[in-house]
């Protein structure tokens, strides 16, 4: 995500994102830790932050949104994304990657 990631329309936003993308074989989740600040998103494997946001979605639904093949906003209505923490900022999410359009 890093690598799509629109700085020029980051702003002063600063936030840190948890992405817990379920569907794991045996069950589970794994956690990715996204930081955006100063106009710059990088990513850990190995989250150690308090999280601004928390989004949770499955494997398959994951691939398919960060693909262009699902519209965040069609499966956070569908309550296949979920979100909890700053719920405005999960409206501005979208906006600062540029995701493929399938």
């Amino acid at each position: 995500m890093p690598g799509v990631f629109r700085a020029d329309r980051a702003g002063t936003t600063t936030a840190v994102l948890h992405w817990k993308v379920g569907d794991r074989p045996g069950g589970g989740a794994d956690t990715y830790e996204l930081v955006i600040a100063d106009r710059t998103c990088t990513r850990s494997a190995a989250p150690d932050r308090p999280a601004t946001l928390e989004l949770s979605i499955g494997g398959v639904d994951f691939l398919k949104m960060v693909t262009g093949n699902a519209n965040p906003v069609a499966l956070f209505v569908l309550g296949k994304l979920k979100a909890r923490g700053d719920i405005g900022l999960t409206a501005r999410v979208p906006n600062l990657f540029d995701v493929p359009k399938a």
